[in-house]
């Protein structure tokens, strides 16, 4: 009893000095793609382990699924030239949307190949960018372009509009979470705005005082959203990013030195915070990653020095992170995986308190 009590001591001291150490260091793993793929471009990263994009595999543009030891296209349907994977779940499935050979229609997808969601009646282009544990995915529906955009939850069984709050002209819904919230963009007559919301409806999240625009790129499963806002549209940095819930949003701060930061998204729903309110990003000077505790850090701080990282698009809750990088090593160039790995001094301190924890119990041993 005395020996693990002891030990739950230790253990615990053990786990707080890591938590509460400069911050984790990661590993860098290419992600390999065919010969001859180009345009290659990775959205997002799943619990597994798992990423998806898409690319010009030589004879169409397809969506991709796979791991840092190689990916798969997804096969296309019959009558499809072109499909765009965007978010992947933790079973693997993918969502995004494809020409189907007269318009954009949204799909769930596997490595097996893609399965269409239904238009609902009088919409023509449809577009999923996230896809939850539970097989349904958010996005937005078209003509595009056109007057009128709007947001929908959706499943291989169809899709649902998500009503636009009165006076709105259009949003798009570019996360969705475990519970079904949605978060996203809209406009009404002016800048875009950040929302937030459920099948029922969406509600704009107050900007922060001084912001003229803002838009949300994720949700986690808390119902915390990160995104790009900004004062001006056409002054200054064109944006920053910001984290925040449906009462508000707070803007991250730069990095000293820099100049600019932001999220990337581009109309894709590519999952830039976790479910441990990490957020990650791009900037002037390159990749960067934000929490709570340690704040704005350099992704190149963190990664062993033949590495120059770029932006972070996406991370998962065991913290991995994709990214874009080069190797001054090896030259590539190209999309990695950043894997959170024990820092050397966590390392030597749980070594000695092994060592200790040993010498305790034999020295218990000879009493």
């Amino acid at each position: 009893m005395w020996f693990s009590g002891v030990a739950r001591v230790l253990i615990g001291a053990l786990c707080a000095a890591g938590i509460s150490s400069a911050g984790p260091i990661y590993s860098v793993t290419p992600i390999l793609t065919p010969p001859g793929w180009t345009g290659v471009e990775v959205y997002g990263v799943n619990n597994a382990g798992q990423v998806v994009g898409s690319a010009w595999t030589g004879s169409t543009h397809q969506a991709f699924i796979g791991t840092t030891s190689g990916v798969t296209a997804i096969p296309l349907p019959g009558g499809w030239s072109e499909a765009y994977g965007y978010g992947i779940n933790d079973s693997g499935q993918v969502a995004g949307y494809g020409w189907n050979g007269s318009t954009n229609q949204a799909f769930i997808g596997t490595a097996a190949g893609i399965t269409p969601i239904p238009l609902p009646p009088g919409w023509s282009d449809a577009r999923a960018v996230s896809i939850n544990d539970s097989s349904f995915v958010a996005g937005y529906l078209g003509p595009f372009p056109g007057p009128t955009v709007q947001p929908f939850i959706g499943s291989i069984a169809g899709s649902t509009l998500i009503p636009l709050p009165p006076g709105w002209s259009t949003a798009a819904a570019q996360g969705i979470n475990a519970s079904g919230q949605v978060a996203g963009l809209g406009q009404h007559g002016g800048p875009p705005q950040p929302l937030i919301g459920t099948a029922a409806g969406m509600t704009p999240i107050p900007l922060p005082l001084g912001w003229l625009w803002a838009g949300v790129a994720g949700i986690n499963d808390s119902g915390e959203v990160a995104g790009n806002g900004g004062p001006s549209i056409s002054a200054g940095p064109p944006s920053y990013p910001f984290f925040g819930t449906a009462s508000g949003i707070t803007p991250i701060p730069l990095i000293p030195g820099w100049t600019h930061m932001g999220i990337w998204w581009a109309h894709q729903g590519n999952h830039p915070l976790n479910n441990a309110g990490q957020v990650v990003g791009w900037g002037d000077l390159g990749g960067w990653i934000w929490d709570p505790v340690n704040g704005s850090r350099n992704l190149e701080d963190l990664v062993p020095p033949e590495w120059d990282v770029g932006g972070g698009r996406s991370i998962n809750d065991r913290g991995q992170i994709v990214a874009t990088g080069h190797s001054f090593q090896t030259g590539y160039s190209g999309f990695v995986l950043l894997d959170p790995i024990p820092e050397p001094a966590t390392g030597l301190l749980l070594a000695g308190g092994l060592i200790l924890l040993a010498a305790l119990a034999r020295r218990r041993g000879h009493k």
